[in-house]
């Protein structure tokens, strides 16, 4: 193997080892309602309720998955009795950074 190849061959294996590292190549499992569930721990049945209906809306592709994935990251590490509020107000506050219509209201 001559010098190029080699080194066309190095560039490659670190252009992959980095993108991976970003995050660009993502194999997460989907967000789904038993995922909200399990991990953001609702207490009523207006959370239970609010989650449902996100999950549906992310299964249409009415509302972006990274959006809901990025609230739900934030909101996971946090206190199990204030998650879902947590995800509730990220999410609005990243639906409407961009400028993605969302009008369901978590009610108590």
């Amino acid at each position: 193997m001559d010098r190029r190849r080699f080194l066309l061959k190095g560039f490659q294996l670190l252009a992959g080892a980095l993108a991976v590292s970003a995050g660009t190549l993502v194999a997460a499992e989907p967000i789904s309602y038993d995922r909200l569930m399990t991990t953001l721990y609702p207490k009523t049945e207006g959370e239970k309720k609010y989650l449902k209906e996100v999950a549906a809306l992310v299964k249409a592709r009415k509302l972006p998955e990274k959006l809901v994935y990025a609230a739900w990251r934030s909101a996971e590490s946090k206190q199990k009795n204030k998650r879902v509020r947590i995800f509730a107000e990220t999410l609005a506050i990243l639906c409407k950074r961009s400028d993605v219509p969302f009008k369901v209201k978590l009610t108590v």
